[in-house]
C-alpha cells in the first residue's frame, strides 16, 4: 500500500536506457471503479502523459520503472484516453460529505493497492479515515461517503467548524425542500444563518452540491 505523497514527484525511470522519463504530477481516480492512473508532467497544447498499472513494473522509494518510454501515453495522441481522462477525477483536496448530509473534512492523502491499484483508504485533514467501501460516489468537488447511522450525530457535532467553509459562496442553482420549509433561490450568498436553516431541514447535502 502506497500513499498519493510517497509517489508524487517521484521519477519515473526507463529500465532499458537508464534514464529518466519525467515525474509523477497527479494521481486520478476512475469514480465508478476506484481505480487510478498517474498523470505525468504537462506536454504541450494540454497535452497529458499518462502512466496505467499494465504499463509499470513496479514502484519503489526512489523512482517508478518503467521498460521503456513507450509506456508512457499522450492524451494528445490518443483520443480514448483523452475522453477518459475527462471521467476520471483528482481527489486530493476535495471535500468530504457523508450520507447523512454531514461536512467531514478536506482530503489530505490516500493510499493505493500497488498490485491492482485502486485506492484503499483516504485520509481526511481532520485525521479520519475512510475505507474503500465507504466511498460512495466522486464528483469535481465533492467525495461522498457512506457513514453509520449510530455516528451521525457525532458527525454533526464534530463538523460545525467546517460548515462555516460556505458562508460567502453563492448559489448556482435553486434549492428547495420537498414540503417547502427551506427555499434559496439562484444567485444568493450564503450567510450562516441560512446555513442552518438548510441544516435544520436537513438540506445541507443538497446546498453543498450547488454553491461555488
Amino acid at each position: 500500500m502506497r500513499k498519493l505523497s510517497e509517489i508524487l514527484q517521484l521519477p519515473v525511470m526507463e529500465i532499458l536506457n537508464g534514464t529518466v522519463a519525467g515525474k509523477v504530477k497527479d494521481i486520478v481516480m476512475n469514480p465508478d471503479t476506484k481505480e487510478v492512473i498517474m498523470v505525468m508532467d504537462e506536454g504541450v497544447f494540454s497535452d497529458f502523459h499518462i502512466l496505467r498499472r499494465e504499463d509499470t513494473m513496479g514502484i519503489g522509494g526512489d523512482f517508478i520503472m518503467i521498460k521503456t518510454g513507450q509506456a508512457i501515453q499522450s492524451s494528445r495522441e490518443n483520443p480514448e484516453l483523452a475522453k477518459m481522462l475527462t471521467e476520471y477525477y483528482s481527489i486530493l483536496g476535495l471535500l468530504v460529505v457523508t450520507s447523512g448530509g454531514n461536512i467531514v473534512s478536506h482530503i489530505k492523502d490516500f493510499s493505493i493497492n500497488e498490485a491492482n491499484w485502486q485506492i484503499v483508504e483516504i485520509m481526511l485533514e481532520n485525521e479520519k479515515v475512510y475505507t474503500r467501501d465507504q466511498l460512495l460516489s466522486v464528483s469535481s468537488k465533492y467525495v461522498f461517503v457512506q457513514e453509520n447511522e449510530e455516528r451521525i450525530q457525532e458527525e454533526i457535532e464534530e463538523t460545525d467548524d467546517e460548515v462555516s467553509y460556505l458562508t460567502g459562496m453563492t448559489v448556482m442553482e435553486d434549492v428547495a425542500s420537498a414540503d417547502g420549509s427551506f427555499a434559496v433561490a439562484k444567485g444568493t450568498v450564503l450567510t450562516e444563518e441560512i446555513i442552518e436553516q438548510a441544516k435544520t431541514a436537513d438540506m445541507l447535502a443538497s446546498l453543498v452540491m450547488n454553491v461555488e
